[in-house]
């Protein structure tokens, strides 16, 4: 079991995905913590025409702003897809079981 801390961007697998990534068949379990913005199981932000696919979290996320069970804040045309999050998740603002911010 993972335990992840830190300020802002913080993710269980990547902090951010950003300019076309993709991040396929993944999970992560454990504990992420961040300090600031931008907090996820998974991924703490997913932007700019970014993917999340066929991934799942069963990580306890605790943040401030845009907390996601999966990832933190999704947008700028990015997806997540067939993916989904079991953990616990808690936050100041914006958050949610799935994506703390989705636009």
């Amino acid at each position: 079991m993972w335990i992840i801390t830190g300020a802002g961007w913080i993710g269980g697998l990547v902090g951010q995905a950003l300019s076309s990534t993709t991040v396929d068949n993944c999970y992560t379990t454990g504990t992420v913590t961040g300090s600031a913005n931008y907090t996820g199981g998974l991924v703490g932000e997913n932007v700019t025409s970014s993917t999340v696919s066929n991934c799942y979290s069963t990580a306890s996320v605790s943040g401030t702003n845009y907390v996601g069970g999966l990832v933190g804040d999704n947008y700028d045309s990015s997806i997540v897809s067939n993916s989904y999050s079991t953990g616990t998740v808690s936050g100041d603002n914006i958050c949610g079981g799935l994506l703390g911010y989705q636009f």
